[in-house]
């Protein structure tokens, strides 16, 4: 509504006189908003039109829609935390889930020595299965001799495996192994492409194209998925010659799909021309769940995550359960191996590329 200035003094005349356009003083006249009950009694202020004309946004204009945009940036910011959260949760239930699987499909967990009762103890045999471990060892300056015979110390000689399935090596993947003591580097292995066959080699870096470096193979068994054999680093004899010996067979991996769980793992190893020694998978404790039984096993510390590729091995012809050899999992690209002698590091490795190869069915 307009209303008259009281400061203006022009007379408007008589009769049906009224001001001009020219004779209106617009900065004599404000402009004030009516304010209605029946609309709610909302008042949104009033503009002085004696100052200068300016321009204003809405939400400069208008407090009201201002405090309702930034309120909806909250409300849209919790939503994203409530989304991320809502992500979090499911990818966490995917992992139990798995997790969960993997124990109905009679994986071997891990257990703690260190957290046992004191009567939980009276009941563990006076020798501890798992022997010393050896921190001090003269490696000789020629490595390979060291790397294809026994360990020449008695105890447990501990290495790291990592994985490398980045990239490309997804298809092939290689592994590395290193002396956990001290990380000192032992030897590294690789897949061959489109072929259930490993190279193991000196060359942690696999540039090497001659064989000089070269230790070792894996082949898996033709007639059956759940054999695998052990070479050294000679030729078949259809390429043997005057430069190339022929292979001589170290060992085999035999994979018992009789049954499903736990997975059992027999070790021959080649003693002489005539004889073999055999390990087999040490008998885990069964924890029984409802309608389920679990599988256990105590790894020393060792390992870390329970996976069905964890392993103990313990002669055959012995009932001291003593522990020659054990894997198991660290973390996603990470596993512990350690063994005594009579594994040299390339068979303890064969092994371990074995039960990394193994699919689970014949």
């Amino acid at each position: 509504m307009l209303k008259k200035n009281q400061n203006y003094t022009k007379n408007l005349g008589v009769g049906n006189s009224a001001y001009d356009n020219h004779d209106i003083d617009l900065s004599a006249f404000t402009i004030e908003k009516q304010i209605f009950k029946q609309e709610k009694e909302e008042s949104l202020g009033s503009i002085d039109l004696n100052d200068a004309p300016q321009f204003f946004e809405a939400v400069q204009l208008d407090p009201v829609l201002k405090e309702e945009l930034v309120q909806d940036d909250k409300n849209l910011q919790n939503i994203t935390i409530k989304q991320q959260q809502q992500i979090e949760h499911n990818q966490n239930s995917l992992e139990q889930q798995k997790e969960q699987q993997e124990q109905i499909d009679g994986i071997i967990t891990i257990s703690n020595m260190q957290e046992t009762t004191v009567q939980e103890l009276i009941a563990i045999p006076p020798i501890c299965p798992y022997s010393e471990k050896i921190t001090q060892l003269n490696l000789p300056d020629y490595l390979r001799d060291f790397l294809i015979n026994p360990i020449p110390s008695a105890g447990m000689f501990q290495c790291t495996i990592q994985r490398d399935k980045s990239g490309l090596n997804r298809f092939v993947p290689k592994y590395r192994m290193y002396w956990s003591h001290n990380g000192q580097f032992l030897l590294a292995a690789k897949k061959v492409l489109n072929k259930n066959k490993y190279l193991i080699t000196q060359d942690g870096e696999f540039k090497q194209k001659d064989e000089i470096l070269l230790l070792g193979k894996v082949e898996q068994g033709k007639q059956s998925k759940a054999d695998y054999h052990l070479y050294d680093n000679g030729v078949k004899q259809k390429d043997q010659n005057q430069f190339k010996k022929l292979r001589i067979q170290l060992g085999s991996v035999f994979f018992d799909t009789t049954q499903s769980r736990p997975r059992k793992i027999v070790l021959a190893l080649r003693k002489s021309e005539k004889e073999t020694v055999q390990f087999i998978s040490r008998r885990p404790q069964v924890i029984i769940n409802g309608t389920q039984n679990l599988y256990t096993l105590d790894f020393f510390g060792r390992v870390k995550r329970s996976s069905i590729k964890n392993f103990q091995l313990v002669l055959k012809s012995d009932d001291k359960d003593i522990i020659y050899v054990q894997f198991g999992k660290v973390d996603s690209n990470r596993y512990n191996l350690d063994f005594m002698s009579p594994l040299s590091p390339l068979t303890a490795m064969q092994l371990a590329l074995s039960n990394f190869d193994f699919a689970g069915k014949a």
